[in-house]
């Protein structure tokens, strides 16, 4: 029996996505533990539908349904297309949360780490976590990464509102924040791989005001941005490249933020992130060659680290700018993935933002393709 199964198809019908729901949950041979369907397209403005008719064939079985720019498996990319992609899972039953939006009950990122946290059972675990990008933005988000040891959150930002929507118990609840928390057989590698290429060299903020850069090394923000900016190409966005230092495991990395303005009294930048005086930052550009080659590197770590395990399945959470948008083409990411495991079954989403590992936990990315991969270890 296999321990997975991924499905894709071309519709804009909920009752055709529930019946490749249904059958690849029956290909499994055995009862899942959970399952993720995304939707892209035209089918995606229809979550709760799609979510609806899933829920009438599976069983009872907890899945999320998720809605983004455009959906991807193992069988390649749909973009500008009305179309489903997902992956099913045998073992433990998987538990579900939804949140909506509301300021009178407090940060948003503390009620998602208490949620996580009980959907574990106070256990380590992985969580699948997708938030309507229509009201959630990548900054609310920064704080998960005081998520607890052993947790491991991933996902993305959905298109519309809502943008997803839960399966428990056969009953469907929509929020603004839907989580899935999964009980594999191990808890999932993780890599985020940004889209970027330095125009300099990596510098320490030498002065700073929460998201206020102040200085860059010995200059000002503004002269180091202006030092830089002719080499970026015409037209080309300038982004914040912020390090995230390695581990034994994994190299140095880079996450992007974006600059929100420039404040010319003082010659500084504000950025989306509160960034600490230390913290190593270069400006740079989004460029197809630099997001291939990291997505490589970060896809052959998590090989050598699952090295005596065996992979089981995966999800990639690929940012909406990447994909044709980046490359010109299609299933540039996805063949990477079938490069370094062939027949993996994954499916994955094209978001409005990711969640993916940062420097001491969790954080939102952007630019970046997050992928999990699940495996049972040696």
């Amino acid at each position: 029996m296999p321990a997975s199964c991924s499905f894709s198809l071309v519709t804009q019908q909920p009752d055709e996505v529930a019946a490749m729901v249904s059958q690849a949950i029956a290909r499994l041979g055995a009862p899942a533990g959970g399952a993720v369907v995304f939707l892209g397209g035209s089918v995606g403005r229809s979550v709760v539908e799609v979510a609806r008719a899933v829920a009438a064939v599976s069983s009872g079985i907890p899945m999320v349904v998720a809605a983004g720019a455009g959906v991807m498996s193992d069988k390649g990319e749909h973009e500008q297309v009305s179309a489903a992609s997902g992956i099913a899972w045998r073992g433990k039953p998987s538990a579900t949360f939804v949140l909506d939006i509301d300021p009178s009950e407090g940060s948003l990122t503390d009620r998602v780490l208490a949620a996580c946290a009980t959907a574990l059972g106070g256990r380590p675990g992985s969580v699948a976590l997708f938030a309507a990008g229509d009201v959630v933005s990548p900054t609310d988000l920064y704080g998960l990464d005081r998520a607890g040891l052993g947790t491991s959150i991933f996902g993305g930002g959905c298109v519309g509102r809502p943008g997803a929507a839960a399966i428990v118990d056969g009953r469907v609840l929509a929020g603004d924040v839907v989580g899935l928390a999964i009980r594999a057989p191990a808890n999932p590698i993780v890599r985020a791989s940004p889209a970027c290429r330095l125009l300099g060299e990596l510098e320490p903020v030498t002065q700073a005001e929460g998201a206020l850069i102040l200085r860059v090394g010995d200059r000002s923000a503004l002269e180091a941005l202006s030092a830089v900016a002719p080499r970026a190409p015409r037209g080309q966005v300038v982004v914040l490249a912020v390090e995230v230092p390695g581990t034994e495991e994994r190299r140095a990395q880079l996450m992007i933020r974006g600059i929100r303005g420039v404040h010319e009294p003082r010659a500084a930048l504000v950025v989306s992130e509160d960034l600490s005086v230390g913290r190593r930052v270069a400006f740079a550009v989004v460029d197809p060659l630099a997001a291939k080659s990291d997505l490589h590197a970060s896809l052959g770590e998590m090989a050598r680290e699952t090295r005596g395990g065996v992979p089981l399945f995966g999800m990639y959470i690929d940012c909406a700018g990447r994909g044709s948008a980046l490359y010109g083409e299609k299933d540039v990411d996805v063949q990477l993935i079938r490069d370094r495991w062939p027949g993996l079954p994954f499916a994955g989403v094209k978001s409005t933002f990711e969640i993916g590992p940062g420097r001491a936990g969790m954080t939102a990315h952007l630019y970046s393709g997050v992928f999990a991969l699940f495996h049972a270890p040696s």
